[in-house]
């Protein structure tokens, strides 16, 4: 008897264990990002606002981008936005951040938000990385060291396919540190661009012509 009150409780637990894990709730991606965009405000992570997080998931919705490369991950925060765009195109993003601490963090951050089947992380410098990704993007967005913009322009142009979009973050509050970068852009033949202002910053928003149209 005692033996099977035993075993009825075990299988009352089991039961209740397997209810509580049906009941719990899924994961919660807006709060998340809450809570990574307060963790970078107070850690100086140099995440970009929210609101131009939004924005980057449009533009690669709106692209319907299915090839998406990040130079800068940071943290990753920025990383999540475009990957939520992609988990609605069906594309995947591949991520380059140089400090391992921060990288430490995205990685941790992108398994969390169960986006390991959309973003691919390197750890290194992204003037090594670059040249050996192989294939076309159709969606290049740039955050890392504005003076350095201009070579990460030059070394992923031929990389970005026609009709792609690259996109250069603070091109709005820090015009002067990229200055080469954006005079590049702005005379370029095979380039629509344009500077889009959210808040106090903004992105420089480059459409690369189809090839019929840079003639």
């Amino acid at each position: 008897m005692l033996r099977r009150v035993a075993v009825l409780s075990v299988l009352s637990m089991a039961v209740a264990g397997v209810s509580l894990v049906c009941a719990a709730e899924p994961f919660d991606l807006d709060q998340f990002l809450v809570e990574l965009e307060k963790f970078g405000r107070e850690n100086r992570r140099l995440n970009v606002p929210a609101d131009h997080g939004r924005y980057l998931q449009m533009m690669v919705e709106v692209s319907k981008a299915q090839r998406a490369l990040e130079i800068g991950t940071s943290n990753g925060y920025s990383g999540l936005w475009i990957a939520r765009g992609l988990r609605q195109t069906g594309g995947k993003l591949i991520t380059i951040e140089y400090d391992k601490q921060r990288g430490g963090e995205a990685k941790e951050n992108f398994a969390k938000a169960g986006m390991n089947d959309i973003v691919t992380l390197h750890l290194d410098d992204a003037f090594k990385v670059i040249p050996q990704l192989e294939g076309e993007f159709d969606f290049i967005f740039c955050d890392a060291w504005k003076p350095d913009y201009l070579k990460f322009f030059e070394l992923t142009f031929p990389k970005l396919k026609p009709g792609g979009l690259f996109l250069a973050h603070n091109a709005v509050r820090q015009p002067n540190e990229m200055k080469d970068f954006l005079d590049t852009v702005k005379s370029h033949p095979q380039l629509i661009t344009t500077i889009v202002q959210i808040g106090s910053d903004g992105f420089a928003v480059c459409y690369k012509k189809p090839a019929a149209a840079g003639k």
